[in-house]
């Protein structure tokens, strides 16, 4: 093998209706081509599914694809990448999530697992050191996602490490479309309902077996030098380990929950308000203090750093409860936004539910929120909530309701179709309260009004997730040409920024390393990458990955169905708050959506109208195959089948 081929990615593939298992490689010029991860699940997508593939047909595929450096030595590579088409848009979702499971993948074998079909009957997968099969899951169906993982270990003999689960809830087998799937009890891929999918193939788990087996790298000696340089770097300099009492190398994003509401970004009760004077009691550093609560520290694959931990409320009316320890996120989603100002072990205790019914914490979190509101002002009455009193910040109330979500239980069944669904059908106003991008799933869980490029990084992504992350702090004078930070409501400059840097997240999510370590200096990530695969890329042929997979993501999702109209975002998230303090000048209007977008279309090489790449950009990103199927294309109109159905 010649240094610069690299590795021949392998493929486990599982035909559920058949239960046929086969083995198959790509060749190494489309391993370097694709990189890993994201870019891997994506390109399979475009080759292998049918024009306008609905997220429930038995030709959709879920596409387990794990980064070029995941479950090597590298700091934080435990990452895998799920795609398929989801259910919120029925278009690409691609959901990251670490933990312990892509690095066992990786050491059993296989860099990609492709599930197709449907099985006939509820099953899971083993793979094992000698093994891999489809068994019987009747047994497994009603557990949540804990209890899942610990009833398979014990039934396999593979405690704690010696295996890893990725598995689904109630949510899952019941097809809401916003479920997760959940490996390592305290990780999940998330973004646009990739554990529905999961459930309506009737696959409630993955089970492998952790083997002993080193990753084979192309040069050990220079890979051991340069991801020390790199985890200096990232200890250093990234925003991720800096502060003591804030940064994720020491406590976690749960102790960003005071910086984010003092910066107005944190989403206080569904938008409507600024104010969370209580927020300090929810930050990390206070809960830790409270005794009813007990922290266990669960590291991900081969981190060093104090982020992730398990949770158990061990005093109190939650007494017993155990779940994983919420992110900014998780928590924000069950204090502010809900209003709960006062009840950190009920929000808690909200935070292990959602998890383990397996439902996706920000579409949950955004679907409550306006619940709470539609109560509050008349919309929803007690009675069409089948009796609960949805007061903001009543917690007990909130984790009733997700039961039945998951269990489409009254109710649920309705809220089960997600935030932009779930008001069109509710109507009486309800859209107006509601936050979600118009391509059909809820944001992160920030009040993304206060830096204008996050309507970008949401409105115009592709796969349910953000595009890429605020560009108002971004400075990389070396690798992006960015020297100082866009101004956040200057639309030329934030245009201008996102343009340089919307390469950025397709490689973090491709060389299957944590987002936190890939704010590093890029040149220690691509060096570390040609350590491993014995490639020789640059950074400039890594920005051309990048920029290929955001092409390449825009024409999957055109060729199935959506439309330039189909991006954006709802009324209440170019509304004003409604109380408390707004520093910033205003909202994002109609018109800045459009100056915003047209402007990063133009940037990118699409083209305007139709918010299609152009002929020529596909061809110079090396996408000569793609460019006919979308020149075939009529992009002007709806196609006749009903999307999003």
């Amino acid at each position: 093998m010649k240094k610069q081929d690299g590795p021949a990615p392998r493929i486990l593939r599982v035909d559920l209706t058949t239960g046929t298992i086969t083995r198959e490689r790509k060749d190494a010029a489309w391993g370097r081509k694709y990189v890993g991860g994201m870019g891997f699940g994506t390109r399979l997508l475009w080759e292998e599914l049918p024009p306008e593939t609905a997220w429930d047909s038995p030709d959709n595929k879920l596409i387990f694809s794990l980064g070029a450096l995941t479950g090597t030595t590298v700091c934080g590579s435990g990452l895998c990448c799920v795609n398929t088409i989801g259910p919120l848009t029925n278009g690409l979702a691609s959901a990251q999530t670490l933990g312990h499971w892509g690095a066992c993948l990786r050491r059993a074998g296989y860099d990609i697992l492709i599930i197709q079909g449907e099985a006939p009957a509820w099953s899971y997968l083993f793979i094992g050191e000698d093994t891999v099969e489809l068994r019987p899951a009747d047994w497994l169906l009603g557990k949540d996602t804990w209890e899942t993982e610990d009833a398979l270990k014990e039934a396999l003999g593979l405690p704690g490490r010696r295996s890893s689960v990725a598995c689904i809830g109630p949510a899952g087998e019941n097809g809401v479309r916003f479920a997760g799937i959940f490996n390592d009890k305290g990780h999940l891929a998330s973004s646009n309902g990739p554990g529905t999918v999961m459930g309506h193939k009737r696959l409630k788990a993955i089970a492998i077996q952790r083997l002993d087996r080193e990753v084979e790298v192309a040069d050990p000696e220079e890979l051991d030098r340069v991801r020390r340089l790199w985890f200096d770097d990232a200890n250093a300099n990234t925003a991720s380990g800096k502060s003591k009492s804030s940064g994720v190398r020491y406590v976690g994003t749960l102790g960003s929950l005071n910086m984010m509401n003092m910066a107005h970004l944190l989403p206080i009760k569904n938008y409507t308000s600024t104010e969370f004077p209580t927020c300090g009691n929810f930050n990390r550093d206070k809960l830790e203090e409270d005794p009813r609560f007990k922290w266990v520290r669960t590291a991900c694959w081969a981190c060093p750093w104090n982020h992730c931990h398990s949770l158990e409320i061990v005093d109190g009316k939650y007494k017993g409860m155990v779940g994983d320890e919420p992110e900014y996120e998780g928590m924000s989603a069950t204090s502010a936004l809900i209003g709960n100002f006062d009840d950190t072990a009920g929000g808690l205790a909200l935070g292990i539910v959602i998890d383990r019914m397996g439902v996706d914490v920000k579409e949950c979190g955004f679907l409550l929120a306006m619940v709470y509101e539609l109560y509050e002002c008349g919309i929803l009455s007690r009675e069409e909530l089948d009796g609960l009193e949805m007061n903001w910040g009543n917690c007990d109330a909130g984790i009733e309701l997700v039961k039945r979500i998951a269990h489409r239980e009254g109710v649920g069944d309705l809220l089960a179709e997600g935030v932009k669904r779930a008001a069109e059908r509710i109507g009486r106003g309800a859209d107006e309260h509601a936050v979600y991008t118009t391509q059909g799933f809820a944001p992160h869980i920030h009040d993304q009004r206060s830096q204008w490029s996050r309507l970008a990084g949401f409105g115009m992504s592709d796969y349910g997730s953000n595009l890429m992350n605020p560009v108002e702090g971004f400075v990389d004078k070396e690798n992006f040409g960015i020297d100082k930070p866009a101004k956040a409501f200057d639309v030329e400059e934030i245009v201008d920024h996102y343009v340089k840097i919307a390469c950025h997240r397709p490689i973090d999510d491709a060389t299957g390393v944590c987002m936190f370590y890939t704010q590093a200096d890029w040149r220690y990530v691509v060096e570390t990458l040609n350590a491993v695969t014995g490639w020789d890329m640059t950074v400039e042929e890594a920005k051309q990955f990048g920029y290929r997979m955001v092409s390449l993501m825009r024409c999957l999702n055109l060729r199935n169905g959506m439309r330039a109209w189909d991006y954006g975002v709802s009324k209440r998230w170019m509304s004003l708050p409604a109380e408390g303090e707004w520093k910033q000048p205003a909202v994002v209007t109609p018109q800045v959506q459009k100056q915003m977008f047209d402007g990063i279309a133009a940037g990118l090489g699409w083209d305007v109208e139709t918010a299609c790449p152009t002929a020529e950009t596909l061809r110079r990103l090396g996408l000569e195959d793609v460019a006919p199927v979308m020149a075939g294309l009529d992009l002007t109109t709806a196609p006749e089948a009903v999307r999003k159905a």
